[in-house]
């Protein structure tokens, strides 16, 4: 899967997580610890408030999640 040119562009300091979430089956708690979140919850919300979605929204259909 490629990952969306225009998101990396904006979000580059989220980049290792998108490309977790994408390009990877990892449950979304292992990435969220993995990218420096001691919490899933507030991994979830970081990126709800940043992709409009959640990161499991992101992983099943990207076109549907912009970022805000």
């Amino acid at each position: 899967m490629k990952i969306s040119a225009e998101i990396i562009k904006i979000l580059p300091k989220h980049r290792k997580q998108i490309t977790e979430i994408t390009e990877t089956t990892l449950p979304i708690g292992q990435i969220a610890l993995q990218t420096g979140f001691s919490q899933q919850s507030y991994f979830g919300k970081c990126f709800r408030e940043k992709m409009n979605c959640s990161p499991r929204e992101y992983r099943k259909n990207r076109t549907e999640c912009r970022f805000v």
